[in-house]
């Protein structure tokens, strides 16, 4: 037979330089679901991508190892761990794996079927001379119910170093796949240096690289970049505390998420920054609707060393787009990037965009915010070109069509240029716009003139950093006809009753943790494979 236990010597290499003791907490926590939980999880998702029939190939190898004594010995109710500490010095480090253990023999003699032989010493500690791809020696002892495993020296699972399972095992309860803690405080600077350095020599050919139509500022703007990213990795390193990753399902409400966060030290510059993150104020957050069908933000700020170089650089770029420019057009173009220029140099961006519907005549309205510096300046740019239009252009927008308190609603009827379709969706042929010194806002659609009233006098609110929420079957009418779903398909996969079972979001946030949060619902996996079936089906 010339499988040879992989599984066995993959727990041995994930984390081969690392070292555990029973005294210290350890560097590095990675924990894994039991068997059956992963199975199950398998079986899931394997439903949900059609691949069901795949999967029962799998499930009938893990049967013919599998009897009352576990899968192999191995208990298929219980989780995994992985533990360890970071060292200088190789030798001295080891990853210690915990394997559930439901009949010792069993589990000896599993790896026998495999010509894997485990020697028991003495002292209690089975060792392993011939794990195949592995030219280390691997040692194991059984205790509280689980095999300690590590490799290269037994030393690091004797009896006083060997830490109890609870200490590393999932807390009851917990629904996560696996998930992986790292304190990145009990890394050595050794490690950190080497890997900060292999990093440095590949963005230090970045630097280097000549981008097209690259100008000295643009240039200074790109490797500022870049060393501010060293700069931003070498301050995660010596300021952060811990680094964390969790990724769970979650089959009786059909939510698979994913959960990325960094904690940095109290009272560190790293902390500062984050909060600072963490105090986020977004115009968009001012006038979203959580029940929309999407929801998109983003506030960006950019850092002082940046914001300093930008206006050269943002000089450079206008002044190459008006170059590239038809000679008809180009002075209209420089006149509206002159007015833009201030918000692009500000290194302050803000913006977001939102779809509200289906109302009640199945209709959708698309709504918009753009953060702007001098905006009134911007709208008054708007007005003169309007007055200068051909009367063929110029009848299709209505300066001061409407107010809402001292802002002027101005509108433009784009119907000739709207596919029959998308008139359909949005019911309207016309667009909204209004000015405000910081900001512009934007609507198109069915109840654009509503919402625009609305939306002008909101303010900035708290939020994330970035934000995308939709769902998905809401959307869809608004996709091209050849890559549109079917109704059908729509409430084959969802119900007649969509809320809140084909969503998406995505959020990251600062505070007292910058973290990612990505979370969908399974059912979206299911909807896009057979969506994709039928656009090959309809080929």
């Amino acid at each position: 037979m010339r499988l040879r236990f992989p599984i066995f010597a993959a727990l041995v290499l994930l984390v081969a330089p690392l070292a555990a003791r029973a005294q210290d907490a350890p560097a590095v926590v990675v924990r894994l679901k039991s068997v059956d939980g992963l199975l199950s999880d398998a079986k899931y998702l394997a439903k949900l991508a059609g691949q069901e029939e795949a999967l029962k190939q799998a499930e009938e190898m893990i049967k013919t190892f599998t009897t009352e004594e576990g899968l192999g010995g191995i208990d298929t109710k219980r989780p995994f761990a992985l533990y360890g500490t970071f060292a200088e010095d190789v030798e001295k480090s080891a990853l210690v794996a915990l394997v559930p253990i439901a009949n010792e023999k069993a589990f000896v003699d599993f790896l026998g079927n495999f010509m894997i032989e485990a020697k028991k010493g003495d002292d209690g500690v089975y060792s392993i001379e011939n794990v195949p791809n592995l030219p280390v020696p691997v040692y194991f002892r059984f205790a509280n119910k689980y095999a300690y495993v590590c490799a290269m020296d037994k030393a690091h699972i004797a009896k006083d170093k060997m830490l109890a399972p609870e200490k590393v095992l999932p807390a009851a309860g917990d629904d996560a796949i696996a998930s992986v803690n790292l304190n990145i405080a009990k890394v050595p600077d050794l490690i950190k240096q080497l890997g900060l350095g292999q990093l440095e020599a590949k963005l230090s050919e970045l630097k280097d690289e000549k981008l097209p139509n690259e100008t000295e500022a643009t240039k200074k703007l790109k490797v500022a970049a870049v060393e501010l990213f060293l700069k931003r990795l070498q301050m995660l390193l010596t300021d952060g505390e811990e680094l964390s990753l969790r990724l769970a399902i979650n089959q009786k409400k059909d939510d698979i998420s994913l959960d990325l966060s960094g904690t940095p030290k109290s009272g560190s510059e790293m902390a500062k920054i984050v909060k600072g993150v963490g105090e986020t104020t977004s115009l968009y957050a001012g006038i979203a609707d959580p029940n929309g069908a999407l929801n998109f933000s983003a506030r960006i700020s950019l850092p002082d060393e940046i914001k300093k170089l930008l206006g050269p650089a943002v000089d450079d770029l206008v002044k190459q787009a008006i170059e590239s420019e038809k000679a008809e057009g180009r002075n209209f173009l420089k006149a509206f990037l002159e007015k833009l220029a201030p918000t692009l140099k500000s290194g302050e961006y803000d913006l977001g965009v939102g779809l509200r519907g289906p109302n009640a005549e199945q209709h959708y309205t698309v709504v918009g915010v753009l953060g702007l510096t001098k905006g009134k300046e911007l709208e008054s740019f708007v007005k003169t070109i309007v007055s200068i239009l051909p009367e063929k252009d110029a009848k299709k927008i209505e300066v001061d069509a409407a107010s809402a308190g001292d802002i002027k609603i101005h509108k433009i009827v784009v119907g000739d240029e709207l596919p029959p379709e998308q008139k359909k969706v949005f019911g309207s042929d016309s667009v909204y716009i209004a000015f405000r010194d910081d900001a512009m806002f934007v609507t198109f659609g069915a109840d654009g003139l509503k919402l625009i009233k609305e939306i002008v006098t909101a303010q900035a609110k708290a939020g994330p950093a970035v934000s995308i929420q939709a769902s998905l079957s809401r959307i869809a009418p608004l996709m091209e006809a050849k890559d549109r779903p079917s109704l059908k398909l729509v409430e084959d996969v969802f119900g007649k009753n969509l809320q809140g079972t084909d969503t998406f979001s995505l959020k990251i946030e600062g505070g007292a943790k910058a973290s990612l949060q990505l979370s969908l619902k399974g059912k979206l996996i299911e909807f896009a494979v057979k969506a994709q079936e039928a656009k090959g089906e309809n080929k």
